[in-house]
């Protein structure tokens, strides 16, 4: 081999040696899905306090500080984005129950994450749920169709999840169809009644909503296996939790005496 072989050959070495480096998402794609991310969170309140029909795209850009092309850019239409609003909390459920019945665990602990996380989307994406309910008429067929489609997928999703159960023996129902909207029904509706001036946290409120879940399946565990179960990275709370029924315990005994 030449010498000047040798030098051309180098590079090629070096460069297969080299670990390549994950595709990055470009940052035009970034910001641009955070600014959908931002007039989506700005349209839900405004079709929320104001109604559908009463929101104009003129508001939505201005509450931005942007031109209403830069909504059009992301948006083709106000039904189009009431689509997005509409459909945001419905994708996240069908989701969910979609990565819980291909995930690991028992299918009691998958049906508890599920609930779990549902019920927190529930919260946290209320105002959407509501403006759901109350602006469906309003949804292009496009959008009713997605809307369908998601609400097909969660159901689908968490049936099988409860017939797995039954086959364990985990889960004692009749009907997962039955049970299945029985669920979801229950954890939707906190949208029309959550609120964050509760006597109860938003935490408390979750845990016993998969509390419900599981009774509503035939898993029976204690009030505490459960509240202990729903926390473990936090340690100082878990420990606080048994040191009052430790006192509670004693003091029964106290009384018996």
């Amino acid at each position: 081999m030449s010498s000047s072989d040798k030098h051309m050959t180098q590079p090629t070495k070096r460069r297969a040696g080299r670990v390549p480096t994950p595709p990055t998402v470009p940052m035009r794609d970034r910001l641009l899905e955070v600014k959908r991310e931002e007039i989506v969170r700005v349209a839900s309140e405004l079709f929320f306090t104001k109604g559908f029909t009463h929101t104009s795209m003129d508001e939505i850009a201005a509450r931005l500080s942007i031109g209403k092309p830069q909504v059009y850019a992301c948006f083709s239409s106000k039904t189009a984005l009431l689509a997005e609003v509409c459909n945001l909390t419905t994708m996240l459920a069908a989701n969910l129950a979609a990565e819980a019945k291909k995930s690991k665990g028992t299918p009691t602990e998958r049906v508890a994450y599920v609930v779990r996380e549902l019920s927190r989307r529930v919260i946290e994406g209320r105002i959407n749920l509501a403006v759901l309910f109350r602006e469906v008429k309003h949804l292009p067929q496009e959008g009713i169709g997605i809307l369908a489609n998601n609400f097909h997928s969660f159901n689908h999703s968490f049936q099988a999840l409860l017939r797995e159960g039954m086959k364990t023996g985990e889960f004692q129902i009749i009907h997962p169809a039955v049970v299945t909207h029985a669920i979801s029904g229950m954890t939707t509706w906190m949208y029309s009644w959550f609120s964050p001036n509760g006597d109860l946290t938003s935490d408390e409120i979750v845990e016993e909503m998969v509390r419900l879940a599981l009774c509503m399946v035939g898993v029976r565990e204690s009030e505490e296996s459960l509240r202990l179960k729903a926390i473990p990275s936090k340690p100082s709370v878990r420990s606080a939790i048994q040191s009052v029924n430790q006192v509670k315990a004693r003091e029964k005994k106290r009384v018996g005496q």
